[in-house]
């Protein structure tokens, strides 16, 4: 087989053979450099990261290419490419200006795969947005939406767009009225006055589609919720709604009422009315529904919430027993409830406590963060070993919650002092010697703080890896 036909075959790179790719990338055709990308997708970061310059310019020599929209491959592969190595926590923000000269392109694809790679350029990427949002296809404003939710919730302020927004709410296109609603929500769970779109947004509650239903649902819930600016009065009509979908025939429609009563009751109303109906729903046979009344539940034990109803017996016990569900999201959800539930005297079973430390062998990154989290709260000195294994993951979501986890347990009176060579581990400081002096407080902290720095999900600007 041949260096360029090499390059089609559809599996991961090993090290080697990218790196001999790199070498001759700029030889390859223009469908062998989309081939090239398209593997990129597949292949293990550690083999990208210890390459990563090369991949690098690779994709910048593609993108700066004049675009040829004969052959648009290369340049779409391209940009995925690099979404996905900013979605593993590369910073792309260099080829900012690169990806923005796509955004005219006249193959829609290529202008979508630019955007959507731009959406992880933290504010640089708001005039793209912009831009994408009068768009003539249907299809680049959609796209346009999705990413106002994600830089949103990446804590990028979208105020500067929100007219735009708004302006596709009510579209009789279903696709832009459904993202519109879910991305003027998330900006204003983000901090955003978004008091303009509340009309718009309850107006649509009257619709039969449960598609739209669920995103007014959710705009509700974030247009009044806690984190919500400008907040008005709830129109009745809206809280009545929210009230009667919950046991909807429509899944959606039915856990996302619920979470909107639990962001509401945050905000200081009395969804209490409800609570029988939503307990119910912990035995719903969709996970998302028992996830949204795990949601509901855990709003009732939180001291915060004002008008709060009491929790049986059994729903406890359903808590409980949620914790050893299959199911990952059920799982991690039943977890934190739990946790809420013993703090506020509820007695939690000696088995389901050793069901929560069995998972501290998870191949679930979201079952160890919530290991690491119950046993920061619920564990014993016996726990501290099982959060120096953790330290040792290299998931950098897991070290952080099993580093924060120790400074828990080092509030609530535990010795830390086994995790120290774990610690030393996870800062990188290994190279100190067992005998150096060491605070232990210090270097789950500074752990803590370079977590977060590699972590996409907690910030837009990130570091290189490597």
């Amino acid at each position: 087989m041949t260096f360029k036909e090499s390059v089609a075959q559809r599996a991961p790179f090993k090290k080697d053979e990218l790196d001999t790719m790199l070498a001759g990338f700029g030889t390859l055709s223009s469908y062998q450099r989309g081939m090239f990308f398209d593997r990129l997708d597949i292949t293990a970061f550690p083999v990208l990261r210890e390459s990563i310059k090369g991949v690098l310019d690779a994709i910048g020599m593609t993108l700066n290419r004049p675009s040829n929209n004969m052959n648009t491959f290369p340049l779409v592969t391209a940009s995925r490419s690099l979404r996905s190595l900013a979605i593993k926590g590369v910073n792309i923000d260099r080829f900012q200006k690169a990806l923005a000269t796509h955004l005219s392109d006249p193959e829609r694809d290529v202008r979508i795969a630019a955007l959507e790679a731009l959406s992880f350029t933290g504010e640089g990427a708001i005039p793209a947005v912009e831009t994408c949002l009068s768009d003539k296809d249907d299809s680049v404003v959609a796209a346009a939406l999705n990413s106002v939710s994600k830089l949103s919730s990446a804590g990028v302020n979208c105020s500067r767009i929100r007219k735009k927004v708004f302006a596709r709410i009510g579209n009789e296109n279903q696709t832009l009225n459904v993202t519109a609603m879910y991305a003027a929500g998330t900006m204003a769970a983000a901090g955003v006055d978004c008091i303009a779109a509340v009309d718009k947004v309850t107006g649509q509650l009257h619709s039969d589609v449960p598609e739209v239903k669920t995103a007014a649902l959710f705009g509700v819930g974030m247009l009044f919720g806690p984190k919500a600016r400008n907040r008005t009065n709830l129109r009745k009509f809206a809280a009545d709604v929210v009230v009667a979908s919950i046991g909807d025939p429509s899944p959606n429609v039915n856990s996302t009422a619920l979470h909107a009563a639990c962001d509401l009751s945050l905000s200081g109303l009395d969804f209490t009315r409800i609570s029988e109906k939503a307990y119910d729903q912990l035995r719903h046979p969709k996970p998302e529904v028992r996830t949204a009344a795990l949601h509901y539940v855990d709003a009732m034990a939180n001291p915060q919430v004002r008008h709060r109803a009491q929790i049986p017996e059994w729903v406890s016990g359903e808590v409980f027993h949620m914790v050893r569900n299959d199911d990952i999201r059920i799982k991690t959800s039943a977890m934190g409830v739990a946790v809420n539930l013993v703090q506020m005297g509820v007695k939690m079973p000696a088995h389901t406590l050793e069901e929560i430390r069995s998972g501290v062998n998870s191949h679930s990154s979201k079952v160890r963060c919530s290991v690491a989290y119950a046993l920061g709260e619920l564990g014993d000195q016996a726990d501290v070993e099982r959060m120096s294994h953790l330290l040792r993951s290299h998931d950098f979501h897991t070290q952080w919650r099993a580093a924060k986890a120790l400074l828990r347990m080092n509030e609530r009176g535990i010795n830390i002092d086994g995790a120290e060579d774990s610690l030393r581990f996870a800062e990188g400081r290994t190279d100190l010697g067992g005998n150096a002096p060491v605070n232990k407080i210090e270097i789950a902290t500074k752990v803590v703080r370079r977590a977060l720095d590699r972590m996409p999900q907690k910030t837009v600007h990130l570091k290189p890896a490597g």
